[in-house]
């Protein structure tokens, strides 16, 4: 049974993926969100981090729709969503398969110098592509960069993602990934 904690952050997560706004997530808000970051990072659709981000939003909506949109109307509501996400992260362990490679090819596209490191800057023009202020964007990077070092690891990233999307604890980190939580 997910708390309410989990359900707010799902609810919130929804918001995200949305890009359109409409109050239903399809493949084109998913294409969307994978152009925003591409923009912001001043990368080509037809470059090889390009392709990369666009064939694994792609794979996350052939996820998302198989598991969400039963229906079968190419729009995962939001009480889909959140079924879906619920089932498939809390009470199931499926978001390595999922939601990793996304997150992955996400990471690779914000990490312009490659060195593994994610920069403020870098951590910030994803926040606006998923449509976050620039003040949510340093209070989750502050609250994430756990070491005090001025950057953040692609394994730090993935633990506050995974964090988000499945636990239960209200002083994981990882809740912080998009900024503050509004109070529940």
């Amino acid at each position: 049974m997910p708390t309410d904690l989990q359900i707010l952050k799902i609810d919130r997560s929804f918001g995200y993926i949305d890009v359109d706004g409409n109050g239903a997530i399809t493949r084109d808000d998913l294409q969307g969100l994978g152009a925003r970051l591409l923009t912001g990072f001043g990368a080509s659709p037809a470059g090889e981090q390009g392709r990369r981000v666009a064939d694994t939003f792609d794979i996350l909506w052939n996820t998302l729709a198989a598991a969400a949109d039963l229906d079968g109307d190419s729009r995962i509501a939001p009480d889909e969503y959140r079924a879906s996400v619920i089932a498939s992260f809390i009470d199931g362990d499926r978001f390595e398969p999922v939601f990793s490679p996304a997150i992955e090819a996400v990471l690779a596209l914000a990490d312009t110098d490659g060195d593994g490191l994610i920069t403020p800057q870098e951590f910030l023009l994803v926040h606006e592509a998923f449509g976050r202020s620039e003040q949510d964007c340093e209070h989750a990077f502050a609250a994430l960069d756990l070491d005090g070092d001025g950057v953040l690891s692609r394994e730090e990233l993935l633990h506050a993602a995974r964090d988000y999307y499945t636990s239960d604890d209200p002083s994981a980190i990882g809740n912080l990934l998009f900024g503050r939580l509004p109070a529940s």
